[in-house]
């Protein structure tokens, strides 16, 4: 069975930024699908709830993007 879960990328990019993306984990080998979306830094994460902190702009948008995501890709993993 395979876990889904988002996560921040433990490095900066070139930019400073550091990606969001979604961890999915099938036999204990991980891969991450990166959609393109940052965060100014690891703070602006918050691991516990899987969301963006209010301090980012449009943080309620890209968390909503994200929990959209991460349910397409949970429904094609159960597949």
């Amino acid at each position: 069975m395979a876990t889904v879960k988002i996560v921040t990328w433990s490095r900066a990019n070139k930019d400073g930024q550091y990606p969001i993306g979604i961890k999915i984990s099938t036999s204990g080998k991980p891969s991450y699908i990166f959609e393109g979306h940052t965060v100014p830094s690891r703070n602006c994460w918050d691991e516990k709830k899987q969301e963006v902190r209010k301090s980012v702009p449009q943080a309620a948008r890209l968390t909503n993007l994200l929990f959209q995501r991460l349910a397409e890709i949970k429904a094609e993993t159960l597949k």
